[in-house]
């Protein structure tokens, strides 16, 4: 801690501000969850204790049913096991293998799964609010969010991921917005 407390002092007398970034703390606030569960096993001192602590790690694996919500932030997902095809019969959504019910534009697993309201935080703070989707594969709404996070030092993604939405709202908390975004 002394050496955390001194290098903060040495960056602040440089006139530089530290920002705390938000993957940091969700961290945190799961490491916290865990310490209240070793503390206490009451229940209303328990969620006393968790009370306010961000949710961070999805629950348990069910064992009655195929598939187990994930949440991350306002973003739930939920894991399906893959589907073998019958013999004889071809794969769901035909010989070309499953078909996306958003007509191509969502690429990957993560956009698949994405809630509207997920999707519009995302596309909110691209500078987009008016649009429902990020557009296929190149397309220019893709492009500008992967060069956002390149200008701002993050990883370069056409494609949401549990990762890029973090990167994003870290951004947005700090002020950042996209090139014309007014």
């Amino acid at each position: 801690m002394p050496a955390w407390l001194a290098a903060i002092a040495s960056l602040r007398s440089q006139g530089l501000e530290p920002m705390p970034q938000r993957k940091f703390f969700a961290e945190l606030g799961g490491l916290m969850k865990y310490i209240c569960g070793l503390i206490t096993r009451e229940p209303s001192a328990l969620s006393a204790c968790k009370a306010g602590l961000p949710t961070t790690l999805p629950p348990a694996a069910s064992v009655l049913s195929s598939s187990a919500p994930v949440r991350l932030g306002n973003i739930t997902t939920r894991s399906v096991p893959a589907q073998s095809p019958v013999a004889g019969r071809p794969p769901k959504g035909g010989p070309s293998g499953p078909s996306s019910p958003s007509g191509g534009t969502r690429l990957g697993e993560f956009e698949e799964k994405m809630k509207p309201e997920a999707m519009k935080e995302v596309l909110t703070i691209l500078c987009r609010p008016g649009d429902t989707d990020l557009g296929t594969a190149g397309s220019p709404t893709r492009k500008a969010m992967a060069g956002f996070l390149t200008n701002n030092s993050k990883v370069s993604s056409e494609k949401v991921t549990k990762d890029v939405v973090l990167d994003l709202r870290d951004l947005q908390m700090t002020g950042k917005r996209p090139a014309g975004c007014t």
